[in-house]
């Protein structure tokens, strides 16, 4: 079976950031979803790439970055997920269905990144 993923190609290294890195990379054993959230330009989706990247191999199905810049209600939120996991796809009935199979322990994770002002 191949692994899915919403990771991008690396456009440039990441600099200074290896021991949070690290610490996430750690986290992704225990907790599946991790959010990086802080204002715009601090590096958040570089950070959420690189993630994905070091921690793809262990999920059957794949690591997913979503963006949620520009999000602003519950279906715009579905929506995102939705394009990140290419619901397609899935053999649901429904995004929302797509979405809570792949949350099922063990089969993915996710890594979302949300500016704040």
């Amino acid at each position: 079976m191949a692994t899915t993923t919403s990771i991008g190609a690396r456009v440039q290294p990441l600099i200074g950031r290896e021991t949070l890195l690290e610490q996430l990379a750690e986290m992704i054993a225990d907790y599946r979803l991790v959010t990086l959230i802080g204002p715009g330009g601090v590096g958040k989706t570089s950070l959420a790439m690189e993630l994905a990247r070091t921690v793809s191999g262990r999920f059957e199905d794949g690591v997913h970055v979503v963006e949620f810049v520009g999000v602003v209600d519950e279906d715009a939120t579905a929506a995102a997920l939705a394009t990140a996991i290419d619901v397609n796809l899935r053999r649901s009935s429904s995004i929302d269905e797509a979405i809570i199979d792949l949350l099922r322990p063990g089969t993915a994770c996710w890594c979302s990144t949300i500016a704040n002002t």
